[in-house]
């Protein structure tokens, strides 16, 4: 005894994609009024991926700058150390109760210093380029960011003068203080970036969100258009079939 499989029910499937037709085309016409009330412009994702591409090259802009002002801070930082020790061998130095094979032993010691401070500010550099007297501009999506590091200059240190190592330590200070408000704006601006590219990033998935939505409406359009060919074609079967038994 042959087994034949129970017929398709053609109108149940017809009725199941106009469903999820329907279903779709709504999720459209709300996805796109959403879109229309933000914006109202037909090449929105574009335009967003090229915001998002444009904040992402000025976080890397950012991010690199960000890394100057942790060399050159560093090194100010290793600097201060060693104008601390300056300070203190130039008090002893000036000791009334020192002799003279002790005063160049502490001379020979701050010289040595103060070269390896000018080696250290010389050295300072990102990508080839000196830290200290610097200015750069960092540029960004939302223009360009301008920070600058004051020049140091050791030349006039003498282990004799206090005033000379006191007027080092100012430069010193206000240097620090260059690094200190550059780095803020940085970060300032790196966390505007990133919330300005998690918005938009948002946006984007929404007109993705529509995208797949008008791919699921073609789709279960074209099964409506296939099960209603197919129904028509059986009626006119039928209708055949029917014209032949009466006629």
């Amino acid at each position: 005894m042959q087994v034949t499989n129970p017929p398709i029910n053609n109108q149940y499937l017809l009725d199941q994609s106009r469903q999820k037709s329907d279903k779709a085309l709504e999720m459209i016409a709300t996805g796109v009024q959403n879109r229309l009330d933000n914006i109202a412009s037909a090449t929105i994702s574009d335009r967003l991926s090229s915001e998002i591409s444009a904040m992402g090259a000025g976080l890397m802009n950012l991010n690199e700058g960000v890394s100057m002002m942790q060399i050159a801070g560093g090194t100010a930082s290793n600097l201060s150390e060693q104008t601390a020790e300056l300070s203190a061998m130039s008090v002893r130095y000036n000791s009334a109760s020192l002799g003279e094979s002790e005063r160049s032993m502490i001379r020979e010691a701050f010289n040595t210093t103060a070269q390896s401070m000018r080696d250290m500010i010389e050295g300072a550099s990102y990508g080839g380029k000196a830290l200290f007297g610097a200015s750069i501009t960092l540029e960004t999506s939302q223009g360009g960011l301008n920070a600058s590091i004051g020049s140091l200059d050791t030349s006039s240190l003498e282990i004799g003068n206090t005033d000379s190592i006191a007027a080092f330590t100012d430069q010193l200070a206000r240097v620090q203080s260059d690094i200190g408000s550059s780095t803020n704006a940085m970060q300032s601006t790196i966390s505007s970036l990133q919330q300005n590219m998690l918005s938009a990033t948002s946006a984007r998935s929404q007109d993705a969100d529509i995208a797949s939505a008008l791919s699921s409406f073609k789709d279960e359009e074209l099964k409506i258009s296939v099960a209603t060919m197919t129904q028509v074609h059986r009626t006119t079967l039928l209708q055949d079939q029917m014209s032949r038994l009466l006629g």
